[in-house]
């Protein structure tokens, strides 16, 4: 068992550019985004870390943005999300958290085009007991028929659409263009 508020302080240590964040001067406390997890679900991430470390399955989004994606979701209530780009599934772990402790089942649809990555984040929500929160599907996010996808999972409009995928401009513009009209 960890201090939950001393969870993330001791990964200033690691070297991998994942760390950055936690390398920055002044950064010697953990987010709130990490220390409003319980223990079993601190555990599931620092193995996830460990896993994508060895394995290097790393692409997870910033601290900075899963924290301001903690407030947006948590602050607001936000019970429907869609994700594009899954990659590894640390952000899907960390919402399906924010999503179980709001009771907000089907609450997150996240797309990912690798088979791979979609076993890989499927096999940590299982792990993490997320399945009931959190779908991961394999489908392009410029497919014509993941909006609706989204739509049948969800049961209503999205209320927010994070675009975390190719981080390619023309294609993130096209994701705005197809996703912006499903929202809430």
């Amino acid at each position: 068992m960890s201090d939950r508020f001393e969870r993330s302080t001791n990964w200033s240590e690691r070297t991998g550019a994942r760390y950055w964040w936690h390398r920055l001067p002044g950064m010697k406390f953990t987010p709130s985004v990490y220390s409003d997890l319980t223990d079993a679900e601190w555990e599931i991430i620092r193995d996830w870390y460990d896993e994508t470390d060895r394995t290097g399955h790393i692409g997870e989004c910033v601290v900075p943005l899963i924290s301001l994606l903690h407030g947006i979701v948590l602050g607001n209530g936000a019970s429907r999300i869609v994700q594009l780009g899954t990659c590894s599934g640390y952000s899907a772990l960390l919402i399906g958290f924010m999503l179980r402790r709001m009771n907000a089942t089907h609450g997150l649809f996240t797309l990912e085009i690798g088979p791979h990555l979609c076993e890989l984040s499927g096999r940590w929500l299982a792990r993490a007991a997320l399945n009931d929160f959190v779908k991961v599907a394999e489908l392009n996010s410029l497919d014509p028929a993941a909006p609706a996808r989204a739509l049948d999972y969800l049961g209503r409009r999205p209320e927010i659409v994070i675009i975390d995928s190719s981080h390619e401009y023309g294609a993130t513009l096209r994701e705005i263009e197809v996703w912006y009209s499903t929202l809430e």
